[in-house]
């Protein structure tokens, strides 16, 4: 029993080895695919950050190059708006000079104003003469430079040029709005990737704590089946041992019965079924109980024996403690048998010498040795025939065969 429940007992720590391996190995499994997928989202986050920083350098080249053409494209049109202020300026000059010689050649008296307006363009200096004639050149190429415009454009008028600059402008501007955006959700990507190392660190430690207590659980369930292994081993060869001893006393007892009885029907229930502790103790039991029928004879035999030769000797204290004896043994066979009642044997009584003529019966003479043990021999037969018959009911006895 013991041998069995320390074999279920390795059964089980088989059984919790085999589900801890399995479980191990799952949670290798979703470690490695954890690894992979932090790999991945390593690579993704390097991906985007590469991203992010060529965005960015992007970002800064567009805005500095807005900033240029913003720059540019004020100053133009601060220049632009001056010269045609002064073109403007110039042609109504020159509309009013021609405006006054028309008046000269027609109207032979100067209005004051006039006059007075043309001593002051008389009396110009040099320096402004120069300065007027360099704003009409830039002026002069400034149109041809919108001639150009108008000729590439197909744009016939300064007001569509100007309608074309404000659309390319909130154009400009979009892309500015769109870069914003883009900075946005960058930066958004920035902390998403903060978000992915720091999950990508916590899963680092959550696997390095699990492999250390899987280790140690393994370990430990390890250690036990090392010893439950190695008190099975002590067991089983205990066990061995064991059945050796069984063996061999059922080999004694087969031995023993046979010689008593080579047909006891128990050696027949001895071959058929294996010899365990309860039917070893019925065998043992049946052995007991015929040694003690043996022994029970065998003292009667010896009690008769003992009584002829004290009535021979005519002297009855001679051998009073022997048969004494053969009665304490005969009792303790009859109480282990179950018997209630033990045999006795009578001490023997002798005749005085004045019944010597009286007739006795043959019963009370007394019997010689060998009678007495015939007598035995044959009690003892008929108690193995009458042990058969009760056993095997069906099966006819030997002098029936006969």
């Amino acid at each position: 029993s013991n041998n069995k429940k320390l074999r279920g007992e390795i059964d089980k720590l088989r059984k919790d080895k085999n589900i801890y391996e399995s479980t191990f190995k799952k949670l290798q499994k979703d470690l490695e695919d954890k690894r992979t997928e932090m790999a991945e989202a390593i690579s993704s986050a390097e991906l985007a950050y590469k991203n992010r920083e060529k965005a960015l350098q992007h970002l800064e080249e567009l805005k500095q190059q807005n900033e240029e053409e913003q720059k540019q494209y004020e100053k133009e049109w601060n220049e632009l708006m001056n010269q045609i202020e002064q073109e403007k300026k110039r042609k109504e000059f020159i509309q009013q000079r021609e405006k006054e010689k028309l008046q000269e050649n027609t109207i032979a008296e100067i209005d004051p104003e006039d006059e007075a307006k043309i001593k002051s363009l008389a009396n110009l200096s040099e320096a402004e003469k120069q300065s007027t004639n360099e704003s009409l050149q830039l002026v002069k190429s400034y149109e041809e430079a919108i001639e150009k415009i108008k000729a590439e454009t197909g744009v016939e008028s300064l007001q569509e040029l100007v309608d074309a600059f404000l659309r390319y402008e909130e154009k400009n501007s979009s892309l500015l709005n769109f870069v914003n955006e883009l900075t946005g959700e960058i930066e958004q990507l920035e902390k998403q990737i903060e978000d992915i190392k720091a999950e990508i660190s916590r899963y680092k430690q959550m696997g390095a704590m699990t492999d250390t207590s899987k280790k140690k659980v393994l370990q430990k369930m390890e250690e036990k089946l090392a010893s439950m292994e190695f008190r099975n081993n002590i067991n089983e060869q205990r066990y061995k041992e064991s059945m050796k001893t069984i063996a061999f006393i059922k080999e004694q007892l087969k031995s023993f019965l046979q010689t008593l009885d080579p047909e006891d029907p128990i050696l027949k229930e001895m071959e058929e079924e294996a010899l365990t502790e309860p039917n070893m103790m019925k065998y043992l039991a049946e052995v007991e109980q015929r040694a003690n029928k043996i022994i029970q004879s065998y003292a009667l035999i010896q009690a008769q024996k003992l009584q002829t030769e004290a009535m021979m000797k005519e002297d009855p204290e001679l051998h009073k403690s022997n048969i004494a004896a053969l009665n304490n043994v005969m009792a303790l066979g009859s109480q282990t048998m179950g018997n209630t009642a033990p045999i006795t044997i009578p001490l023997p009584v002798l005749q005085d010498e004045e019944d010597d003529g009286m007739d006795v019966d043959d019963e009370e003479i007394p019997l010689p040795v060998d009678e007495l043990r015939a007598r035995a021999e044959r009690t003892l037969q008929n108690w193995k025939l009458t042990r058969s018959s009760t056993n095997k009911p069906n099966k006819p006895s030997k002098r029936n065969k006969k």
